[in-house]
């Protein structure tokens, strides 16, 4: 069951988030669509290219802890590996995920140096097809503390040693 959680925007999300980081915002209803949103430097913006961003979706279970992920790889000659952390157990996560997970389509928005949005890509979303999949994986697992939550993030990141490992083993 999803649980109404108040939706973030962009300029909400952008304030948690330091430069090289990712989150997820939703637009006003009645009809909202969500975005994955990057910090980024302007400068390094410059040099993402015309190639768009490819996006990638993974439920990896960690000590009985399901850690949604979505990753944006963008950077048409040297590329960057944005990390999304989802807790699907999280009220607002789970409103995130649902519009998510209904659109065939998603918004990649790069604000830049001075908080604004400097680029937009709109990249075919893989998150659709993944949600059976993550539903029925969560099914089987007990609840979970957002202290375990962070736990199993950096556990995570350990065993695969950064982003990038992370890319290739989704």
């Amino acid at each position: 069951m999803i649980m109404e959680a108040p939706a973030r925007s962009a300029e909400q999300v952008l304030v948690g988030l330091d430069f090289e980081e990712a989150g997820m915002a939703l637009s006003p209803p009645p009809k909202p669509q969500a975005a994955l949103i990057v910090k980024e430097r302007s400068a390094a913006i410059r040099l993402l290219g015309d190639k768009p961003p490819a996006v990638r979706v993974g439920l990896l279970l960690e000590k009985g802890v399901g850690v949604l992920v979505v990753l944006i790889k963008a950077g048409q000659y040297a590329a960057r590996i944005y990390p999304i952390w989802c807790n699907p157990r999280r009220p607002s996560d789970q409103t995130v995920l649902a519009v998510l997970s209904g659109q065939p389509f998603v918004g990649v928005q790069f604000y830049g140096s001075s908080g604004r949005r400097e680029r937009t890509f709109i990249v075919e979303n893989p998150c659709p097809a993944f949600r059976s999949r993550w539903q029925q994986a969560l099914e089987r697992c007990l609840p979970w503390s957002d202290e375990e939550f962070g736990k199993a993030v950096r556990s995570i990141l350990a065993r695969h040693g950064g982003s990038a490992n992370l890319w290739e083993a989704l």
